[in-house]
């Protein structure tokens, strides 16, 4: 019971000084606002909010978050299942790891401009956030993931092969756990970088129905705090699903 006292004080603590800490930081904000005083340049908290709550009320707003998120999400899920497989196929066949390791090197240095360009010249501006996400993604959690596996213990390595564990249990309690807080991390970043991707190939394309058409409109209106209403929702939708993924690899 003291511990389970403990626990919940110390979450109440944590939940209190992140409020306090966004409080200050819209103080800030609304400062910064009344000293430049310029709408177009740098709106207030409370113009951004009314904006906000504006867009809440039309139909359109959530028809455009599901379109983008439901986008960018596949194209993350893509890129973490094909990491996921060509990372422990990497480990297994050394081969293969230094054959993919240059394309996945050129995905991840290589602008996302540049793939957003490619993607409209192949496929059209439909999709683009979708592969644009997983572009972003699957590099990132390939690289976290495979150096996860190269921790191993070569102990426990010794001592499944002595046993002759079968290798899908090899696999599920050996390797998998020693990657596991690997994945947590990449998908922590990957997370964020995908939608940060997605929307931009949106904005780039001006992809009908999305987030970043709606971003590329408010620029073209000087709509500022439309624009910073659509960031907060950026936000929002990528904390969102960073939270879906801690709960399927809760930390202990």
């Amino acid at each position: 019971m003291p511990t389970e006292k403990k626990k919940k004080n110390y979450h109440l603590k944590n939940h209190l000084e992140t409020a306090a800490i966004l409080l200050f930081w819209i103080l800030v904000w609304q400062a910064a606002s009344m000293v430049i005083a310029n709408d177009i340049f740098l709106p207030s908290p409370l113009e951004v909010a009314k904006a906000l709550f504006g867009m809440l009320k039309t139909a359109s707003f959530y028809r455009t978050i599901e379109t983008s998120f439901l986008r960018i999400t596949a194209g993350f899920v893509l890129g973490f299942l094909s990491a996921v497989l060509l990372s422990f196929l990497g480990f297994f066949l050394p081969f293969l790891h230094r054959l993919i390791s240059p394309v996945l090197t050129v995905m991840k240095t290589v602008p996302v401009a540049a793939f957003v360009i490619l993607f409209l010249v192949w496929s059209g501006s439909k999709h683009l956030s979708v592969w644009v996400a997983f572009f972003v993604t699957l590099p990132l959690l390939y690289q976290n993931i495979y150096t996860g596996l190269k921790q191993t213990d070569p102990e426990l390595m010794e001592v499944a092969e002595v046993f002759d564990l079968p290798l899908h249990l090899s696999i599920r309690h050996l390797y998998f756990e020693a990657a596991k807080p690997y994945m947590q991390a990449g998908c922590r970043t990957a997370v964020g970088m995908s939608f940060k991707a997605g929307v931009a190939g949106e904005v780039i394309c001006a992809a009908s129905g999305t987030i970043g058409e709606g971003l590329y409109l408010s620029k073209i209106y000087l709509a500022t705090d439309e624009l910073f209403a659509w960031t907060i929702v950026i936000i929002v939708l990528s904390v969102f699903l960073e939270k879906v993924i801690s709960l399927l690899f809760p930390t202990e």
